[in-house]
């Protein structure tokens, strides 16, 4: 008979690191203080945290494969969407030309996808609408997850959180006059998240939808592009004190709201409609953390459990569990599969199993280390009525080994060897 060995590779283990355009023409020229960028990491939180900051800046996401010109509808789901850029952040812009925007929501800046250049920017795009996001993540185990999220728009937005709608402003120009929604007065706020909607233990999307309307949209009053209830998409050079979209204007608009390039010809669609547009936001989403494990102290010991697979002879032994000198775990584990012997100093993870072998046994534990660059994954199960089992019964100890990605004892009842399970606290002096 052909002698099978098991001979375990090592394995490379990779680590893996994680609306608007409202013709914002309203009319007094203000200049933000700008706010020095700092990049901010991604939104990756560790258990015991409760909560995690959401705001516009430079490196909130730009989808600009979900921009659509000439389209204001708000969908009933939307995103998240992979492949996003970035945002371009505003505030130099707007230290230079403001088209009437407040201040941006303390800690946030104002965000948009163009300048136009030149120092008279006015942030025009066609009108339509652009999408940006922000991703987080949210700890296993944790309850009662909540979004809150403030937005200062040009002109109004729609919030997604995971692809549900959660909040949306009405799809309208400010045709009242101000204060519009790129005025702090009309400070929009999401709260409208309900706990389904978010993702435990994982990766969490907030999408939001700017959408830039064109002059007068939503009105039954004359717009400048013709009769009622049409809407308009541009305005010639203005003078200083000139009435302008939504009251008195001192904005220096010159060339016009409408590109040089461009006819002044309103199409069906709105497309050719040019109106500053830009976003601004801050949030949290908060949930409670959840409740620490209890403390583990028990321990495991485990004397020349011998079994053989094929032809291979496979003898294991150590202890594992307890709390090490200094933090960690006791323990190490010898194991001999063939005669290729593998070494474990250090206990990586020792505790009851949750999933797969041995799940839900009380009596069975769950322990990983390396030997060199082998991952080793023992479960043993301790008979609580020794001297009663016999193999291939549901009494007896039991072993489980697997090295690498390969399972090289199936689960099997032990007739050599011993294992025994402690409950009491085992400390360093131990």
């Amino acid at each position: 008979m052909r002698r099978l060995s098991f001979r375990p590779t090592a394995v490379a283990l990779a680590v893996a690191a994680g609306a608007l355009a409202l013709a914002a023409c309203s009319d007094t020229i203000v200049s933000p203080p700008t706010r020095g960028f700092t990049a901010r990491p991604s939104f990756s939180v560790t258990p015991g945290t409760n909560s995690v900051t959401l705001a516009s800046d430079g490196s909130t996401q730009h989808c600009t494969a979900q921009d659509v010109v000439g389209d204001w509808t708000v969908p009933a789901t939307f995103g998240p969407f992979a492949g996003c850029g970035t945002a371009l952040d505003l505030m130099p812009a707007l230290a230079v030309y403001n088209p009437g925007w407040s201040a941006p929501i303390s800690g946030s800046d104002w965000i948009g996808f163009t300048s136009n250049g030149g120092p008279s920017s006015d942030y025009r795009p066609e009108t339509g609408r652009y999408v940006f996001q922000e991703t987080f993540n949210i700890p296993a185990g944790a309850t009662a997850p909540s979004l809150t999220l403030n937005s200062l728009s040009d002109n109004l937005v729609a919030v997604y959180l995971n692809g549900t709608k959660v909040s949306a402003q009405a799809v309208t120009d400010c045709n009242a006059g101000p204060p519009c929604n790129w005025n702090t007065a009309n400070t929009f706020t999401a709260t409208d998240a309900t706990a389904a909607d978010f993702h435990i233990g994982a990766s969490n999307t907030v999408t939001i939808i700017l959408v830039a309307t064109p002059i007068g949209f939503g009105s039954l009053t004359p717009g400048i592009g013709g009769p009622a209830p049409t809407y308009g998409c541009y305005r010639d050079p203005q003078a200083t004190g000139q009435a302008g979209f939504s009251g008195p204007s001192n904005v220096p608009t010159s060339p016009a709201h409408v590109f040089a390039t461009r006819t002044k010809t309103v199409a069906a669609n709105g497309t050719g409609c040019e109106n500053p547009a830009g976003l601004d936001f801050r949030g949290t989403v908060s949930w409670t953390p959840a409740p620490p494990p209890p403390p583990l102290c028990d321990f495991i010991t485990f004397g020349r459990l011998v079994t053989a697979v094929g032809d291979d002879k496979i003898v294991i032994s150590g202890n594992a569990g307890g709390n090490a000198p200094g933090g960690g775990i006791l323990g190490t584990i010898e194991i001999s599969v063939g005669g290729t012997q593998y070494h474990v100093p250090t206990i990586e993870s020792y505790g009851p199993t949750t999933s797969g072998v041995l799940f839900p046994d009380p009596f069975a534990r769950v322990i990983t280390g390396h030997s060199d660059t082998h991952l080793i994954e023992l479960r043993l199960r301790d008979d609580p009525n020794p001297g009663q089992g016999e193999p291939g019964t549901a009494e007896g100890d039991k072993v489980w080994l697997k090295i690498d990605n390969t399972v090289v004892v199936p689960l099997q009842t032990l007739d050599k060897g011993n294992i025994q399970l402690h409950l009491h606290c085992r400390g360093p002096g131990e």
